[in-house]
């Protein structure tokens, strides 16, 4: 007596139905972390071109201790660099011009780096250009790609 195979049997159906069900979590699971890596990727490479990132563009510039954009604005042409260092405080670094054009020197307030090692996007570069010991030039400079 030959036993013939019911494909319709309950049980049989209730393990092809939990394999699918298997297989079917693993594609979703696998395109889950594919997509993942893929925006981590994404972000990396975003993260490392020196772009401009709108949401906080100023993201990955470190400024001078005491600056703000309220006192920058309030510089004028023409103050010494006495008012402004009172005002600014002390720069990050000073650029000396002097084998170019004698007396000309500017105060940087920023540079680049806040975000390093962990991603590179655009910086500020805010600038106080003085000739003699006066303000000629405010130039805010936004270094990307």
């Amino acid at each position: 007596m030959s036993r013939q195979f019911n494909s319709a049997h309950p049980l049989r159906l209730a393990v092809i139905y939990e394999n699918i069900h298997k297989i079917s979590f693993m594609k979703r699971k696998i395109k889950i972390i594919l997509t993942i890596l893929i925006l981590l990727l994404g972000l990396k490479f975003y993260s490392s071109s020196e772009m401009h990132f709108p949401l906080n563009p100023y993201i990955d510039t470190i400024f001078a201790k005491g600056f703000s954009w309220e006192k920058f604005k309030k510089v004028e042409i023409g103050m010494s660099q006495e008012e402004v260092k009172t005002m600014l405080g002390e720069p990050l670094k000073i650029t000396d011009y002097e084998g170019s054009i004698p007396g000309y020197v500017c105060w940087k307030y920023s540079t680049d780096g806040k975000l390093w090692p962990y991603a590179d996007l655009s910086f500020y570069l805010v600038q106080i250009c003085l000739t003699d010991g006066a303000v000629v030039s405010k130039p805010v400079t936004e270094f990307n790609n």
